[in-house]
């Protein structure tokens, strides 16, 4: 489907496949026996559940205050420069068409916004 043919959504696909086609059951296991991976499943579920909350409700300000503040402390940075490659960039590296730009679903990459909050609520520099 078109949502999920260009930009970052193929860097999750990428990493997925490897993890399916590489010993999935390594990757499980480590997860699962790891006692510091607990914590972090549960934390990156409160994140994503905490900013989405704040996305629905409108709240920019503080989701973006929140989301800064954690990429500051987990990128040590001033918080100006983008992270993320542009999508034209990842576009070039399709998975299929891409459809028109109007087409395209916006992407609010939650994902990967909780990810960061989630390290940076556990004090995690990865």
């Amino acid at each position: 489907i078109p949502r999920y043919v260009g930009g970052i959504e193929n860097v999750k696909i990428n990493i997925t496949l490897r993890i399916y086609s590489n010993k999935w059951h390594v990757y499980a296991g480590l997860a699962i026996l790891n006692p510091s991976a607990k914590k972090q499943i549960k934390q990156y579920a409160e994140s994503v559940t905490e900013l989405f909350k704040l996305m629905l409700g409108g709240h920019r300000e503080e989701l973006e205050r929140r989301v800064r503040s954690a990429g500051a402390a987990v990128f040590k940075g001033d918080g100006d420069a983008d992270l993320l490659l542009q999508d034209e960039v990842l576009d070039r590296f399709s998975l299929g068409e891409l459809p028109p730009e109007r087409q395209r679903v916006k992407n609010n990459h939650l994902s990967l916004l909780a990810m960061v909050d989630c390290w940076w609520q556990l004090g995690i520099v990865p």
